[in-house]
């Protein structure tokens, strides 16, 4: 049984079934002969997704140290003024 998923050809919109064994391969659209990677688009997706998650908490770990760094420089500010 061969796994396959659905593609579109970027050239010409028709939805193709792809071979999982194709995945990364160069390939031609059997309608309009356009040549283009074979990837999963739902497969992108998540790692897109997982990208997303990844970066925003990047964000708050980053403003979070901002924070914190800004509160340990006007402490030490507050020590040596005194």
């Amino acid at each position: 049984m061969t796994h396959r998923f659905v593609q579109p050809c970027p050239t010409c919109g028709r939805k193709l079934e792809i071979g999982v064994e194709l995945l990364g391969r160069e390939i031609a659209c059997q309608h309009c002969l356009a040549e283009f990677t074979a990837a999963d688009p739902t497969a992108t997706q998540s790692i897109l997704d997982d990208d997303s998650a990844l970066l925003a908490r990047v964000e708050e770990v980053l403003q979070r140290a901002d924070h914190l760094l800004t509160a340990s420089n006007n402490a030490d500010a507050n020590l040596t003024a005194n």
